[in-house]
């Protein structure tokens, strides 16, 4: 699958990596106390976690300013509670590993701050990833806008024709499709992806070196 690809990209959280779905499910209720926002579902969480235009689930569905709600989910959103709540998935070292060795470019664009990008990286294998950008610490607009993707293609002289991005959510999917990337699906269980257009899907990173017929 990714053999005529010299350039392959990942997203991190939910396609590297696993945050454990307590971790949300602790996290988001404790700033909606704090602020004083509605009673949300699991659900409704799910959303904000893995969703496209997280601004709106916040104004919707959280009943408040998203500025407010960032600001104070940052003061809850620890670098030591996120760490303790991270674990590389099973497949994630190895698949890294065999697509350096397949001689491929890899880069990894998370739509996450930088901190959060360093813990999630310190599990895996973070030598053999050449290039590494976290969107909420730079000045470009969040996911599914392409800006950031056409940096990174910029700084490693990759096209997008020649790029594979690999995600878990339909902003990735939304986000590859913008930059003009090919984009594979990893579902890892966690959500539901609904799209009005095709998206290819793998259950395991181990699927991305197989031939497809």
């Amino acid at each position: 699958m990714i053999g005529t690809y010299s350039h392959v990209s990942f997203d991190l959280d939910g396609t590297l990596v696993h945050t454990k779905a307590d971790y949300r499910y602790r996290i988001i209720p404790a700033v909606l106390v704090e602020l004083g926002g509605q009673h949300v579902s699991h659900e409704d969480m799910d959303e904000f976690w893995f969703g496209a235009h997280r601004g709106e689930t916040i104004r919707n569905r959280f009943g408040l300013e998203p500025d407010a709600f960032w600001e104070c989910f940052h003061r809850h959103d620890t670098p030591d509670a996120r760490s303790r709540d991270t674990v590389p998935y099973p497949d994630a070292v190895d698949a890294i590993r065999m697509i350096r060795e397949a001689g491929k470019t890899i880069s990894v664009i998370t739509g996450a701050p930088s901190w959060i990008a360093d813990i999630e990286l310190a599990k895996l294998q973070r030598e053999d990833i050449d290039h590494v950008f976290a969107i909420k610490t730079s000045r470009y607009a969040e996911k599914p806008c392409p800006d950031s993707m056409h940096h990174v293609l910029r700084s490693l002289g990759r096209e997008a024709h020649e790029t594979l991005y690999i995600g878990n959510a339909l902003e990735d999917a939304l986000f590859a499709e913008a930059a003009g990337c090919d984009f594979v699906l990893v579902d890892r269980g966690e959500c539901v992806v609904r799209s009005s257009k095709p998206i290819k899907t793998i259950r395991t990173l181990r699927h991305l070196f197989e031939s497809v017929a």
